[in-house]
């Protein structure tokens, strides 16, 4: 009994819980609430509850009869139904034509089925004909702004994605953008301006675009986590697009967090694993990271046990393929074959020929060459033939197989696949001769096979000198120069080209050497030194690309974006214009892309003229560098005074060595060239300078002096003629060559006497520039001082307080600074007895030095100077702080190169001022020629950290002389062997002496004497004193 009265109450109990919780599971009538649960299923697969929804909602408007509030939920309900991928063509025209919405939106639906129909149809024509029926409706009917701005979004994104009619694109695009009136309508237009953007290569509207939609979606009271994600998607594709890859990342990022491991979305999530994946691995600084975020990308591709088969398999393959490329860059090379192997499980026949090629470069890396070379030659397969032969991967397989050749010696061979590989770079049939420069879809990757091919075609030559044609060779390297050109016409270079460039100019250089020692004929050598002078040219140049340059010339960042984005725009086009001859596109395309070029360069030249116009000193540098010529060059060269330059190739040095009549060229070997050098100039820089002498320094010093005299400077044309104008290039630009020895005291070498050496400073001046051009320019333009007066400024960053304000890592930099003891008396001994203004410490600041630096014709600095290798555009030079907020007292070149100064020469009185970060050619960023682009023709700079105790001593001197009226080289000469005359033992070191050097200008200049100031007390007591006289005189006559 008590057993069923207790299941009684317990089936009471259970029935009523089931009461309550059906109650709260009652379907919503409210349509405020099927609203909310409608739009939270748009971003599911699950149709039919959304349908079932949908049909509830209606009903519910319908009772209101809420006519307006029915065509907007139809509206949206129909914007998901075409969107949808699981629904059949005639299931979605059933619901377009039961879904109750406005005339308008009904065209413009009805128009978009037939579009997007189109796609799957064989012969598409009658679905696009009912699609432009729809759309004239939709043009015809009142109030159908919004769904006309809709229909035109859609046709212009079907005209970029499908019909590949991007003339048509940008004109829908253009109808529907003058029809916007509001945010709102905007908004829905945003999708197709995004496609048709990146279509036509404008990145950046592209990008303003997919960030306003950003926002639209991030605004909304309930948040599409889908829909956010796919337009972080899509930001970070364009990003990847513009080679942007660190914002990339970032935009992947957030797109994988708010996707948040859907299974619906698994293939997509692959997708944005494997793109962050590649941003690591075009970035090449986080091997580790790619790696990880590439098995992130197996996981969600795994192998599906029912059907045998990878799921997503073309992102598998694509992850396969990087995991292989990643190994094989670390070097791990089993590691690379495992993944080649599962790539090679899955592909398709041509994907096994790509499959190959990696095989081959990690047979090539092993040194496995027959395997590396089968396996390349089959990965070249059928790419060799038809449409497939013209294309950058093709030509980097030809490229691969053509260094397996080059590895194994089989010279021949290697040209020939260098040539197939540079062919399959031109959209032009192979022919005998070249192909049109224009015709070339990289003219970067192009050189990079085009220097590999001649330097075959030398080694050839080299072995028998009949096996190839010189002049072939030079034929080949002298279109490769144009190529160049070309490369640099329509793109600003950086420094990180400089070694393809010195290659370029390198081989032709030689080629010219070769075809002279065999012809005889001295147009060659010429030649050979106007390539010489032209790579100057160029690496100058190229320093304008860096970002320290960015607002040289006082140039307005905009104006160098605006210019910069029409280059990037213009080469766009042209690979795209490229591909589409290649592919044998539709002849309104290739119009489409040259009337697009047409148009861009048309801009192009506008942005120039306004930098004409406007910022004349950025535009005379950067556009109108002219190269000197050697006719030029000799007629302002006089009897004594000859010019020596250097170029610093892969192979060799070259030296050409002008006299007013005479011009030679001398290759040199040095196989140990780098490391005597840099041993040479230890010498000057080691802290344990007493130390070293002692442990056979001394010895050491005068070998390695000599053995750089005799292979840089021994030359019968330098004995004559009293000045040398060196243009050192890359690694020499080290050397302060003044203290090489012409001779060596073989009996004494043991003996430590520096003093007595055969310094080439004892029988030579010697003055540097940084090419023959510029010291052409700055011998044939007398710039007449502002004055003679000298602006000195110098700190000894004593007790010197770090102010909290200041960026923490400017704080760092100040706290390293060391107390520089010496400058303060430095300043007191110029003071005393040269005209102008001296300041030190807290007198000596940032602000000051800009306001009044052009108002002097002499700037002496004595602050400390620090180089950024990470960052060239931060070096700088520290003033003594003040607590000046609107600056931070350190100078950076970039500020420097914006100064207007007038001043004749620029005194940098420490710390490796000279050098910076190494670079090929120029050598080195240097705050010294940063002085030269604000209108100092002369610096006189320090080559490594001076002791105050000896700079003094020597710019003493150095002003003593120049007040003689002697040329500042000659005046600099004079006081290094005034200053040797009387140094005893170590002091004699050239570490001590030789730090100085003239860049630019050697001319001589006024220094002006000091003001007396104690005829200012003098003059009016003498006046006072007659005064009274007077007075006494005339009172005397009264009386």
């Amino acid at each position: 009994m008590r057993t069923q009265q207790f299941i009684f109450i317990l089936s009471f109990l259970i029935t009523l819980v089931l009461g309550i919780l059906l109650m709260g599971f009652q379907l919503p009538q409210d349509k405020n609430a099927l609203q909310k649960r409608i739009a939270a299923l748009r971003s599911t697969e699950d149709l039919d509850s959304l349908i079932y929804y949908q049909d509830l909602l209606v009903e519910v408007l319908e009772k209101e009869a809420d006519q307006k509030g029915l065509e907007r939920a139809g509206q949206v309900f129909l914007e998901v139904v075409l969107a949808a991928k699981t629904l059949r063509p005639q299931q979605k025209w059933d619901l377009l034509e039961k879904t109750s919405t406005s005339k308008a939106w009904n065209y413009a639906y009805k128009m978009q089925f037939f579009l997007e129909n189109a796609r799957e149809e064989p012969k598409p024509g009658v679905e696009t004909d009912s699609a432009y029926f729809y759309l004239s409706l939709l043009e015809k009917t009142p109030e159908n702004t919004a769904a006309l701005i809709h229909a035109y979004g859609k046709w212009a994104k079907e005209s970029v994605v499908y019909a590949e009619n991007l003339g048509a694109a940008t004109d829908y695009l253009q109808k529907a953008a003058g029809l916007l009136t509001s945010k709102t309508d905007s908004v829905q237009l945003y999708e197709a301006q995004i496609s048709v953007y990146r279509a036509t290569g404008d990145f950046e509207q592209a990008l303003i675009v997919a960030q306003q939609m950003l926002s639209v979606h991030l605004e909304k009271p309930y948040r599409d986590s889908i829909q956010i994600a796919l337009v972080y998607k899509q930001l970070g594709a364009i990003c990847y697009e513009q080679n942007n890859y660190d914002q990339a990342k970032k935009y992947y990022v957030e797109a994988i967090n708010f996707m948040a491991e859907r299974a619906t979305y698994q293939r997509v999530q692959a997708k944005l694993w494997y793109q962050l994946a590649n941003c690591y691995y075009k970035l090449k600084n986080r091997p580790l990271e790619t790696v990880l975020y590439l098995r992130k990308v197996f996981s969600l591709t795994p192998l599906n046990s029912g059907i045998g088969k990878i799921e997503s398999t073309d992102i598998y393959l694509d992850a396969c393929t990087m995991m292989a490329l990643e190994f094989l860059e670390e070097k791990q090379l089993d590691s690379a074959l495992v993944y080649v192997e599962k790539a090679a499980a899955v592909s398709s026949q041509q994907h096994k020929q790509y499959i190959w090629s990696i095989k081959g470069q990690i047979y090539l890396q092993q040194e496995n060459f027959r395997a590396a070379e089968a396996a390349l030659e089959l990965g070249i397969g059928a790419f060799s033939k038809g449409y497939q032969a013209k294309s950058p991967a093709t030509a980097t397989r030809w490229l691969a197989l053509g260094d397996a050749y080059q590895v194994q010696k089989k010279y021949d061979q290697a040209q020939k696949a260098y040539t197939s590989a540079f062919w399959a770079l031109s959209s032009e049939n192979r022919t005998k001769g070249f192909p049109a420069i224009n015709s070339l879809f990289s003219k970067k990757e192009a050189l990079s096979i085009l220097t590999k091919k001649v330097a075959v075609m030398l080694t050839l030559y080299g072995r028998s000198k009949y096996s190839v044609s010189l002049i072939e060779i030079y034929k080949q390297a002298e279109y490769n120069l144009k190529v160049f050109e070309g490369l640099k016409a329509g793109l600003d270079l950086s420094l990180d080209f400089s070694e393809t460039t010195v290659l370029v100019y390198e081989q032709l250089i030689e080629v010219c050497e070769l075809l002279h020692l065999r012809k005889q004929e001295e147009e060659y050598v010429e030649q050979a030194f106007y390539l010489a002078e032209a790579y100057k040219t160029d690496l100058l140049q190229m320093m304008l690309k860096e970002p320290e340059a960015k607002q040289f010339g006082n140039v307005p960042r905009a104006v160098i974006q605006n210019i910069e984005r029409l280059q990037t725009r213009i080469l766009w086009c042209q690979q795209r214009s490229w591909e589409a001859q290649v592919f044998e596109a539709k002849a309104s395309v290739l119009d489409w892309y040259k009337q697009q070029m047409a148009d861009l360069q048309a801009d192009l030249s506008l942005a120039e003229q306004e930098v004409q116009a406007n910022y004349n000193k950025y535009y005379q540098f950067k556009y109108q560098s002219q190269t000197a010529t050697l006719d030029s060059l000799q007629q302002a060269l006089n009897d004594s005074t000859i010019l020596v330059q250097y170029l610093e190739g892969k192979t060799a040095i070259y030296q050409f060595i002008i006299r007013k009549d005479t011009l030679a060229v001398r290759k040199i070997f040095w196989r140990t060239y780098k490391s005597t050098v840099l041993k040479y100039y230890k010498h000057f820089t080691d802290a344990r300078l007493q130390q070293h002498l002692q442990s056979g320094g001394y010895k050491d010093f005068c070998r390695t002096a000599y053995e750089l005299y005799y292979k840089l400077m021994h030359h019968e044309l330098l004995n004559e003629g009293k000045r040398i104008v060196l243009i050192p290039d890359g690694l020499l630009n080290y050397i302060p060559f003044e203290t090489l020895l012409t001779d060596v005291p073989v009996e004494n070498v043991h003996t430590v006497n520096f003093s007595s050496l055969a310094y080439v400073l004892k029988q030579k001046q010697i003055a540097y520039n940084y090419s023959s051009s510029l010291w052409l320019r700055e011998i044939g333009a007398f710039k007449s001082p502002i004055n003679d007066e000298i602006l000195g400024m110098a700190a000894t960053y004593e007790a010197e307080e770090v102010l909290s304000f200041r960026a923490q890592k400017l704080q760092k930099l100040r706290t390293d600074l060391k107390v520089r003891e010496g400058v303060r008396m430095e300043m007191d001994s110029l003071s005393k007895k040269y005209a102008g203004d001296f300041y030190v410490d807290r007198y000596a600041t940032e602000s000051y030095f800009k306001d009044y630096a052009s108002n002097y014709g002499i700037l002496h600095l004595g602050v400390y100077a620090m180089v950024d290798s990470s960052a060239p555009e931060y070096s700088s030079l520290f003033f003594a702080e003040d607590g000046d907020e609107r600056e931070d007292n350190i100078l950076t070149t970039n500020e420097i190169k914006q100064l207007n100064l007038k001043a004749s020469m620029v005194v940098l009185g420490n710390c490796q001022t000279g050098y910076g970060p190494y670079h090929r050619g120029e050598g080195i960023i240097s705050l010294g020629r940063s002085f030269i682009y604000a209108g100092s023709p002369s610096v006189v700079l320090s080559l490594w950290e001076q002791e105050a105790k000896y700079s003094t001593i020597i710019l003493d001197y150095f002003y003593e002389n120049l007040k003689q009226k002697v040329d500042k080289d000659v005046a600099l000469r004079q006081a290094k062997l005034t200053y040797l005359k009387t140094a005893r033992g170590l002091e004699a070191h050239p570490a001590y002496w030789a730090g100085y050097v003239v860049l630019g200008n050697y001319q001589a200049i006024e220094v002006g004497a000091p003001v007396t100031y104690v005829w200012w007390f003098v003059i009016p007591i003498v006046f006072l004193g007659f005064l009274g006289w007077w007075s006494l005189q005339a009172l005397r006559q009264r009386r």
